[in-house]
């Protein structure tokens, strides 16, 4: 005998078995689901009314993201955010077809970084992202990856604290103001991540950038944290601040750190060797 279940104004008939009988329209969602529904199409009718009624999986693919509970608090996962966005992220802004698509991206030879961003944007603002390979252009030698996460309400969030271009980025006064050593070094770290080069040898660290006002507020940031660093200089097309010494490689060891493993071994086997000898008169003033 069929069986007739009316749900959410939606009336479905299933056979004995409860399957759904073919040729049957409708199908059982919840009032919420149908309400968010009626939202989107709205909003897509006002965009494209020349479509009518075929959305197709627009309406599925589509759905708001909406960001985790107190994802404005600053913690050292956000810190680290504003870190990489000061380097090599970015966030974007795209003319689609459906009006515009926003969110941030990361492109990097390291997949162990592109995975340690993600992880921290997961952690903060709940926002998932795509990891694709990016094949190698005249500029390039190595394999890239890149990794996009799509989400017009953290794109809004962010774009708050900076446009965190190229030449224009700065550091957010919430980093420059505040006085937890941890919420610091966090964001120096996403920095160094980026910018940041470990010599072959492991006994300097070398960071570059084009833009010499956030390279000077980076500057501060490790003065503040006890580590010495030189004045900014030029070579090539780039401003650089450059990190050398035992004592200083070695805080900045311990208290900012690498997430790269083949930056991470090069320091830490040049303070490896480094402790087999007794500091000198000039080191033990920084030790």
């Amino acid at each position: 005998m069929n069986e007739q279940i009316s749900i959410a104004s939606v009336l479905v008939e299933r056979d004995e078995k409860g399957r759904f009988i073919k040729g049957c329209k409708g199908r059982e969602i919840s009032e919420e689901e149908r309400e968010q529904r009626r939202q989107i199409m709205k909003a897509y009718h006002t965009l494209h009314p020349e479509n009518g009624k075929r959305l197709g999986n627009w309406v599925i693919k589509n759905k708001r993201k909406e960001l985790k509970t107190e994802y404005d608090r600053l913690t050292t996962e956000k810190a680290y955010v504003f870190g990489v966005l000061c380097g090599d992220g970015y966030l974007f802004k795209h003319k689609c077809r459906t009006g515009y698509s926003y969110g941030l991206g990361l492109t990097s030879i390291d997949m162990e970084f592109i995975n340690h961003f993600l992880k921290y944007i997961k952690e903060q603002y709940g926002i998932d992202g795509k990891i694709r390979f990016v094949k190698n252009g005249e500029w390039s030698r190595h394999q890239r990856y890149r990794l996009r996460c799509f989400s017009k309400l953290l794109y809004m969030e962010l774009i708050q604290y900076g446009s965190f271009g190229i030449k224009t980025w700065h550091t957010p006064s919430e980093i420059l103001s505040c006085d937890n050593e941890n919420i610091i070094a966090a964001f120096l770290k996403g920095f160094v991540d980026s910018e940041g080069c470990v010599s072959r040898t492991g006994y300097q660290i070398t960071i570059s950038n084009t833009n010499r006002v956030g390279l000077n507020q980076i500057r501060q940031l490790l003065l503040k944290l006890g580590i010495f660093v030189s004045e900014i200089y030029a070579s090539n097309t780039c401003l650089n601040l450059r990190i050398t010494g035992y004592p200083n490689l070695r805080i900045f060891y311990h208290k900012v750190g690498l997430t790269i493993s083949r930056k991470k071994t090069r320091l830490e086997n040049y303070l490896n060797k480094q402790t087999e000898r007794p500091l000198t008169e000039e080191e033990s003033v920084y030790a």
